[in-house]
């Protein structure tokens, strides 16, 4: 079986530990990275055919010859000079139009979902229990969406969908829709993260532009993690030229946790018609667009004339400038006044 860039080589070892599946991969005069996780830590080897070149380990150094390990191995040509010896990865999300998602390494997945199969609540249960700190990833039809987990709770989160980008919990609700089965088959896939990665993606995730010593830039059709300035991880990553460079997050513990979305998984892609009482709140002429306006105040009437429109919630909120948690909380009351229903 072959595989490029985009498509690497992912699964468990079985009752077989890392050694024997790096053993096999020199055995067949390989060229690429192995990355296996283990209790703390991710191992990776590059390997140029056949040969061992480099041996590092992020985060904690764990029992690599523990059986069932997570792993991924990625194919790929060994470029020459100074980036000779740092580790490569695909990305998790290369078909992403938002460059920083495109960034994001496609590290040994702990497990694989299959939409429908588990709603966001569950998957954030089981994050808890897989590891400290992990990364929940999806890519369906037109979108992709990560989140960074600390003991279960999302503390940043991006998505992308059909190029409108989010974050924080906005973001939260494409992976929603996506554990739902409600956008396309593609199994999300729970990631543990070594303690050196997660503030290096909080950033990206975070949109924590800038230049530093622990942080992410771009190299030509590449993007490097850099730990005081020195390359530990390097991710194939199409236009990287488009993605600039990112700071690390260190202070993760202080990062607050992102609220999940209490409105159903498709609820961004509903639309709303204004009602015969909504109708007359917009109508100058009548006593009930006075009591609105008391009420509501020029915000509400821009809000209320926005969602006559006819447009999704999503597209809605993005015409007003608004989160989706700002715009739910205006539906909600319109709604609840029988100003608006669904259509």
């Amino acid at each position: 079986m072959s595989h490029d860039a985009r498509t690497p080589l992912t699964g468990s070892s079985g009752r077989h530990d890392g050694g024997a599946l790096l053993r096999a991969l020199l055995n067949a005069h390989a060229t690429g990275t192995l990355a296996v996780n283990h209790e703390g830590g991710v191992t990776l080897t590059l390997i140029e055919d056949g040969t061992t070149v480099t041996r590092t380990t992020l985060g904690e150094g764990g029992d690599t010859a523990a059986g069932h390990a997570p792993f991924t191995y990625h194919p790929h040509a060994l470029p020459q000079g100074a980036m000779h010896a740092v580790p490569e990865l695909p990305s998790r999300i290369p078909g992403a139009r938002d460059a920083a998602l495109r960034a994001v390494p496609h590290l040994p997945p702990h497990v694989a979902v299959p939409p429908g199969l588990a709603n966001l609540e569950t998957l954030l249960v089981h994050a808890a229990q897989v590891a400290p700190l992990t990364l929940l990833a999806s890519a369906q039809d037109g979108e992709a969406a990560a989140t960074l987990l600390r003991n279960g709770t999302p503390i940043a989160a991006r998505s992308d969908r059909h190029g409108r980008i989010a974050s924080g919990s906005d973001a939260l609700r494409t992976l929603a829709r996506h554990a739902a089965g409600l956008a396309g088959q593609n199994p999300l896939t729970l990631h543990a993260l070594p303690a050196p990665l997660a503030p290096l993606l909080a950033g990206i995730l975070l949109g924590q532009t800038g230049d530093a010593p622990d942080g992410i830039r771009a190299s030509e059709a590449h993007v490097l993690y850099l730990q005081g300035g020195v390359p530990t991880l390097r991710v194939a990553h199409p236009q990287a030229a488009d993605l600039g460079r990112y700071a690390a997050t260190p202070q993760l513990d202080a990062l607050p946790a992102l609220p999940l979305p209490s409105d159903p998984p498709d609820w961004e892609t509903r639309r709303y018609h204004l009602t015969l009482r909504g109708r007359d709140a917009l109508d100058p002429m009548t006593d009930l667009a006075m009591t609105f306006t008391r009420r509501f105040g020029p915000s509400g009437q821009t809000v209320l004339r926005t969602l006559q429109r006819g447009t999704t919630i999503e597209a809605t909120a993005a015409e007003l400038g608004m989160d989706l948690d700002q715009l739910a909380a205006w539906v909600h009351e319109l709604e609840a006044d029988g100003l608006i229903k669904p259509t």
